[in-house]
């Protein structure tokens, strides 16, 4: 074999992935489709600072530090919730995934880009290595002891082995998003969090500060509410419903953003063999708000974390089963409850958000309800601690 593994996939799961493997001595071939790490961008860079520390990240990747929550439902009121630490951070995203490319150069991981990964190797019924081709055409052909699909929303070679959902049962959002300039913000520490059917059909929309005047302003919707409709339409009458225009009134847009988030379920089966899916190849982000970073991130490093354990100590790859059991324990323990909300809120009306966003509100007034609001946007909430943020309106949680 060429390598001990070949990622698939240069975002932040394929990289992190490679990191894990790495650390522990696997000799790991990465390949990247774009010239660029970060590049396109897909998605807001919403996270929570913990990976700063965890991932020995600089402060210059930080856009913003976030210390509070706006949240507005249909009816136009603004619900803050305050924090008495740092809820968040918004990343500059393409120097996220250069951040993590140069710290898995650091530890020998080899890297190709400008090369996409088109199918994989078959040899006498098991998988060998992948076929690669660069955009001047140039084809490949490399082998490997573990494939990873790191490939995202296409799962290019999920797909290929077969181990992919039929495509009405995975649900998804779709998003969009502009990075505009003198966006008129007037807590820059807060984020903003836009509901209604109107605003955001089967999703939310959002307004994120970066350094400066910038901000990140867009929306996700369900695809089973697009209708036909190209998501040009939602993001014209997003930037038009009241709150945000009053924002954006004198903003202009400098850069766009388009994604397709796979929200859940997370696919039952996605090792198999000497086969890993990671990240939104294997549908892992967070079903709740659509974090993907995060979730991700830490996936990859506990599949990176199995896989070098394996190659060092001579495992076979049936060890590779350890992968979801620990990503079962270690990040989803909670994931059935999570896709639960998730799939209730898509239901909720817009009278339903009107009386629902102002009980979150008053019930993050206190510094329990904070600490549990906290960790319903962390996503480490348990159903007694979501019960108990409302009696009153428990019943849209419950399983």
């Amino acid at each position: 074999m060429d390598h001990d593994l070949i990622v698939c996939g240069g975002g932040p799961a394929g990289l992190c992935t490679a990191i894990g493997a790495a650390e522990g001595g696997a000799d790991v071939l990465l390949i990247e489709r774009s010239k660029v790490f970060g590049e396109p961008v897909h998605d807001s860079g919403g996270s929570f600072s913990g990976i700063l520390e965890e991932w020995d990240l600089p402060e210059r990747i930080v856009a913003r530090r976030i210390l509070g929550t706006n949240l507005i439902p249909p009816s136009g009121e603004v619900i803050t919730i305050d924090h008495t630490e740092p809820l968040g951070i918004i990343l500059e995203r393409r120097e996220l995934n250069k951040e993590l490319a140069k710290k898995a150069s650091s530890l020998g991981v080899r890297i190709r880009i400008d090369e996409r990964v088109v199918a994989p190797i078959i040899d006498g019924g098991s998988l060998t290595g992948v076929r690669s081709v660069t955009s001047e055409g140039v084809e490949s052909e490399t082998t490997g002891k573990v494939i990873v699909d790191a490939t995202g929303v296409g799962a290019v070679l999920t797909r290929a082995m077969g181990m992919y959902p039929e495509p009405v049962k995975v649900q998804r959002v779709l998003g969009c998003q502009y990075e505009m300039a003198d966006v008129d913000i007037e807590n820059r520490d807060h984020i903003d969090l836009i509901f209604g059917n109107r605003v955001a059909p089967g999703a939310y929309g959002w307004i994120f500060p970066k350094s400066g005047n910038t901000a990140i302003v867009g929306l996700g919707i369900h695809e089973n509410r697009i209708r036909d409709r190209p998501l040009g339409f939602f993001l014209k009458r997003f930037l038009e419903t009241e709150y945000v225009a009053k924002a954006v009134k004198d903003a202009q847009p400098i850069e766009y953003h388009a994604g397709v988030f796979p929200v859940g379920p997370m696919f039952k089966s996605y090792v198999r063999g000497n086969f890993v899916s990671i990240g939104d190849s294997g549908c892992q982000g967070s079903p709740h708000l659509g974090e993907g970073i995060r979730f991700v991130m830490y996936n990859g490093r506990i599949a990176g974390q199995v896989i070098g354990e394996m190659v060092k100590e001579g495992r076979d790859e049936d060890d590779l089963m350890r992968i979801p059991k620990r990503i079962k324990k270690e990040v989803y323990p909670n994931y059935k409850l999570l896709f639960n909300i998730y799939k209730k809120a898509i239901t909720l009306t817009d009278d339903h958000w009107n009386k629902v966003l102002p009980v979150i509100g008053r019930y993050a007034q206190s510094e329990k309800g904070r600490q549990r609001v906290y960790k319903f946007f962390y996503g480490s909430i348990t159903l007694r601690e979501m019960m108990g943020m409302s009696k009153e309106y428990a019943f849209a949680f419950r399983k």
